[in-house]
Order: C-alpha cells, then sequence, then structure tokens
C-alpha cells in the first residue's frame, strides 16, 4: 500500500539500500563471506534509498533496525538501471518489513533478474553491514 507522500525522482547517484538475510551471506571460497546473487533475483527489488534517509538524518543502518540479524549492502542506481531495471520511488504507509510502520524511503528496482544480472549486481553491490550467519 502506498504512503499518501510526494514520490520523489530517485537519481543514478542514489544508493538502493538492500536488507540481505542470513542465508544470502555465503562463503567466498577464499575463507572470507559475500552476498549470494539469489539476494538480488527479485523482480520488483526493493530497498531504501540512502539519499533520502540522508536528507532526513537517517544512517543506512536505519533499514535493518527491525531486523538485526540481516546484513545490508548498497548498490548504486545507475548500475541497476544499466542493467535495463528501472529504478523508482514507492513510499509504503505499511512496510511489511517494518511491522507495518510507514516507510517513505522505500525505492524498488523492477525488471527482470535472469541470467548474469543477479550475479551482475552482486559483483557492483558493497556491503554496508555484514552479520554472520547463525
Amino acid at each position: 500500500m502506498s504512503l499518501a507522500v510526494e514520490r520523489e525522482e530517485v537519481t543514478d547517484e542514489d544508493q538502493l539500500l538492500r536488507r540481505i538475510h542470513p542465508s544470502m551471506i555465503v562463503p567466498d571460497g577464499q575463507g572470507s563471506l559475500r552476498i549470494s546473487s539469489a539476494a538480488f533475483k527479485d523482480p520488483e527489488m526493493s530497498g531504501d534509498s540512502e539519499a533520502m534517509l540522508k536528507r532526513s538524518g537517517l544512517a543506512p543502518e536505519w533499514s535493518i533496525l527491525f531486523h538485526p540479524s540481516h546484513s545490508l549492502a548498497r548498490v548504486n542506481v545507475k548500475i541497476l538501471r544499466d542493467l535495463e531495471q528501472e529504478v523508482v520511488h514507492v513510499p509504503l504507509i505499511e512496510d511489511p518489513g517494518r511491522n507495518n510502520t510507514p516507510n517513505r524511503f522505500h525505492i524498488q528496482a523492477n525488471g527482470t533478474k535472469r541470467g548474469s544480472v543477479p550475479d551482475r549486481i552482486r559483483k557492483a553491490s558493497n556491503l554496508v553491514v555484514l552479520k554472520s550467519p547463525p
């Protein structure tokens, strides 16, 4: 359900902040951990706008406030658009990922994510917060 706030343009310079479930943090084969490309397959991949959070005085970690076991990844909007993803602001009146509270920072990367696209997004992403899986 959309929130009754003005939709904002999402610029190419913005970053999509995506919560990463603990099951999507996997060994990288070199003794470290990385995000699985499966975390980036959703055709309506959602997250929060880092620029909108900053304008409101909030840190990126706001995105995982209700999910203390989740990691947080950052992906540049221009890279998503270059991969034929439509990135739009979709404020929510009830965000199921935030105990059904409003989320005016919610954005989505809409588009098919088949073939190499999820792995290309994974490689372009960086971890803001890494939580080791249980």
